[in-house]
């Protein structure tokens, strides 16, 4: 299909310009004349290329916010999402929702229109606004897109924040060590050479350590490679990213925030995808498509299957044996009472209370551990220097 840019005239003599996806002019002149318009010129309209580039979030739910706009406003998509197009930003977004343009104009469906630009509108996009179309709640479903991205995007925020303060001061120790071994201890050693008795432990340890990076940096740049590249290599193992994300479940000091994550995602999706309209197997394989913990997304497949086999919702939840009784309990209420979709988002809305103290007291936990660490690194660097110079200082005195 082609876009053209046309003008023609009415009945009246009217002019109207337009666009219009068509495979050649004679199809675009047959078209407009079986709705009473005669075509004066039309020229070919360059659709922007599609980038590969992924649409930043915050573009993504500006997009939703506006799409959600025209269908409350009851403006024919057609129109509204050319200028939406014409408004946007983003280069990707903008020369997907021009291509958007182009597919509907051809008979598409918006939800299968969005599938055609995966690398701008993911699954959990496509699939609820194809559920949105099938039940007539696109409005709807456009809201709660807008909210779940944005929920998405500060739960991401939170725990980037949270990784920033370890990683700092763990690059700021290895800094540190780095120096000193490489650089200031080393102008000390001769000194140390030169004493008439033996170092102490901390002061040899240094010593030691001082001349292996000196002398051995090609096998520390070796096996800093070896691990980079061996590192890649493990998390691209599936059965090494189970065992972390285990692991991860499980931890004394971050499995309770990441667990809190993962109930937060799946009661807030299923929640948006009940509401939509999605049957509750099929919200259940999405839901376990989008977790972010494999062990997590394994139990949510054994609670589909446990659907598929005839067993309750609150049934299947329960033998996941992902969220705890109090979801289960929500949601038997609201199995009992119709309410199930209501019962979620209460459920969600607590997880979603309990994220900021949870973060807070995360960051209490690292933060003693993490300042124990780097005095103790200092502490014993003070010591390998201090302790034989007042040895000497003692030994001349004496």
């Amino acid at each position: 299909m082609t876009t053209y840019a046309f003008r023609a005239r009415g009945a009246a003599g009217l002019l109207i310009e337009g666009k219009r996806s068509a495979p050649d002019e004679h199809a675009l002149r047959r078209a407009l004349l079986g709705e009473g318009l005669m075509l004066v010129a039309a020229r070919r309209r360059a659709a922007p290329r599609a980038s590969r580039r992924r649409v930043d979030t915050k573009e993504l739910c500006l997009f939703l916010f506006h799409l959600n706009g025209l269908v409350e406003a009851g403006v024919p998509l057609l129109g509204g999402l050319d200028d939406l197009a014409k408004e946007t930003k983003d280069p990707a977004l903008r020369a997907a929702t021009f291509r958007i343009v182009e597919s509907l104009q051809s008979g598409d469906t918006l939800g299968k229109a969005m599938e055609r630009h995966p690398n701008v509108f993911e699954p959990l996009v496509v699939r609820m606004v194809e559920a949105g179309e099938a039940t007539g709640r696109l409005a709807e479903v456009t809201r709660r897109l807008v909210e779940i991205l944005e929920w998405r995007e500060e739960v991401r925020g939170r725990v980037r924040d949270l990784v920033r303060y370890p990683l700092t001061v763990l690059t700021a120790i290895a800094g540190l060590v780095a120096l000193l071994l490489g650089f200031v201890f080393p102008r000390f050693s001769a000194i140390f050479a030169a004493v008439p008795f033996e170092m102490p432990f901390p002061t040899r340890v240094l010593l030691a350590l001082s001349s292996f990076v000196r002398t051995g940096w090609p096998i520390l740049l070796s096996l800093v490679v070896v691990a980079f590249f061996g590192g890649r290599l493990l998390f691209k193992s599936p059965r090494f990213r189970f065992a972390l994300d285990s692991v991860a479940l499980r931890a004394p000091i971050v499995g309770p925030f990441v667990r809190l994550i993962e109930y937060g995602r799946a009661t807030k999706f299923l929640a948006s995808f009940l509401d939509a309209g999605i049957p509750i197997p099929a919200a259940m394989e999405m839901v376990s498509r989008m977790a972010g913990n494999r062990r997590v997304a394994q139990r949510l497949q054994k609670a589909q299957g446990a659907l598929l086999a005839g067993e309750s919702f609150s049934g299947a939840l329960r033998a996941s044996e992902v969220f705890p009784s109090i979801v289960i309990r929500l949601v038997v209420l609201g199995e009992e009472s119709g309410g199930l979709v209501r019962s979620l988002e209460k459920a969600a809305s607590l997880f979603d209370r309990e994220l900021p103290s949870r973060t807070k007291a995360l960051l209490e936990t690292l933060n003693p551990l993490l300042t124990f660490a780097m005095g103790g690194i200092l502490l014993f660097v003070v010591l390998a220097v201090m302790m034989p110079i007042y040895a000497l200082l003692q030994a001349i005195g004496g």
